[in-house]
């Protein structure tokens, strides 16, 4: 049986980044934690989010009026905020972001438009924020075109923000935002994007096709450089008549979970991922996934794994084998494989269930599990956790709607509430 593919969310890549202005400075005197935190909807602004930096650290932000972005910094002790400081604005419409973490940093990319009436990303630009919890810090720049999320290093000493024809943009402590230039004599703008090792080094992988067969080649470069040499390569079979099916995509940050293996997804989806994998002897390629995921993989029905990435800085693997229980793996940032799979909760034999879905709730996190019961009638099976170790999972019937996070940062499940400081909760 194949492989269920791993469904992860990612933002397209494309284009430059501009020359920009940086704005650095230090936010706050020490000791100013006497301040309430201020929450942002998505109505007129930017809903607000929160990045957990370690050792106590917790950034918010957000923005009240879709123009202005402010982040507020919580005291270690956990009791109370910074005052909200400005860090962007611009007259432009700020709608999506994305927010990663590594240790004592936060790395986000903000998207503004400014045409609202254009629902793709043709017309958005970008802008990396980067905040440093030693220093209550931010610095922002201006990226030209779209950026993927960015891919920050588990020790936050290095952050991938963008690539394109001049070379690769990166975040490092001592010398901030800039760019490193291509170099190894290759086409540079035709490689695909690449990804970030734990130790700073950068990976891609590209691809070839000649006489019906398709050739992967896995490039790496040292910390510092964009001089990329090829380390290992894998052959197939060009399935597709295009020849746009001999191509791959990788995870949003594979290179960060291990320096000794990359995951890679060739967009032939009846060819199965493959990984390259550091042996004593150089790089291979193998069909053996190391990195301890346990996928669902069911024949037909529900539910296939999929993985909810990024949930307070971790991956969360959710599936069904067989349509009414949830099993869980969680990947921590940092760390090589996934932890033990373990399945939080069943619903009723009476019903039979959807894809499931994993979202942050507040500080924690939230799987649900729709089902449809008798007649029209809907259902949920929720699995909530306050710290991703601890699973309390929560059947509820005739679900009548849409299960989605308030501005409060709680769960709302009809007339039920629920948050990681409070637990389930009747109204509002």
């Amino acid at each position: 049986m194949r492989r269920s593919r791993v469904l992860v969310l990612v933002l397209l890549l494309a284009g430059v980044m501009a020359a920009s202005a940086v704005l650095a400075a230090r936010l706050w005197p020490e000791g100013e934690y006497g301040h309430d935190l201020r929450r942002y909807g998505d109505a007129d602004g930017v809903a607000t989010r929160f990045g957990d930096l370690g050792s106590g650290h917790v950034l918010a932000i957000g923005s009240p009026d879709s123009h202005r972005i402010l982040v507020q910094w919580r005291d270690p002790d956990g009791s109370g905020w910074t005052a909200p400081q400005l860090v962007w604005n611009e007259r432009a419409v700020a709608f999506d972001n994305t927010l990663r973490t590594g240790d004592g940093v936060a790395v986000i990319q903000q998207a503004f438009t400014t045409d609202t009436s254009d629902d793709t990303e043709a017309s958005a630009h970008w802008v990396a924020i980067v905040c440093r919890a030693s220093a209550l810090s931010c610095s922002a720049s201006r990226l030209a075109g779209s950026a993927r999320p960015a891919q920050v290093a588990p020790d936050g000493r290095h952050a991938l923000l963008a690539s394109g024809e001049g070379g690769v943009w990166v975040w490092e402590p001592d010398a901030g935002i800039h760019r490193v230039p291509w170099q190894g004599g290759r086409d540079a703008a035709a490689l695909a994007g690449p990804a970030l090792a734990p130790d700073g080094g950068l990976r891609l992988v590209t691809s070839s096709p000649a006489r019906g067969a398709c050739t992967f080649r896995l490039w790496s470069a040292e910390p510092g450089t964009a001089a990329f040499r090829p380390v290992a390569l894998q052959r197939g079979r060009l399935r597709g008549a295009a020849r746009s099916e001999c191509r791959t995509y990788l995870d949003s940050d594979p290179g960060l979970w291990s320096p000794a293996w990359i995951a890679v997804h060739p967009s032939d989806h009846r060819a199965p991922d493959f990984w390259f994998e550091r042996t004593a002897a150089g790089w291979r390629a193998t069909a053996v996934d190391p990195s301890g995921l346990d996928a669902v993989d069911v024949p037909r029905g529900c539910c296939d794994t999929v993985v909810g990435a990024f949930i307070h800085g971790a991956d969360v693997a959710v599936g069904s084998p067989d349509g009414r229980s949830l099993r869980l793996q969680v990947h921590r940032r940092g760390e090589d494989r996934w932890g033990p799979p373990v399945t939080v909760g069943t619903a009723p034999r009476r019903v039979a269930c959807d894809l499931p879905d994993v979202s942050e709730v507040g500080d924690g996190a939230a799987v649900v599990l729709g089902c449809r019961e008798a007649g029209d009638a809907r259902g949920v099976l929720v699995a909530v956790s306050a710290d991703l170790e601890s699973w309390r999972a929560r059947y509820v019937p005739d679900v009548t709607n849409e299960v989605l996070t308030d501005d409060e940062g709680r769960l709302v499940v009809d007339d039920l509430r629920w948050s990681p400081e409070d637990g389930w909760s009747d109204g509002a």
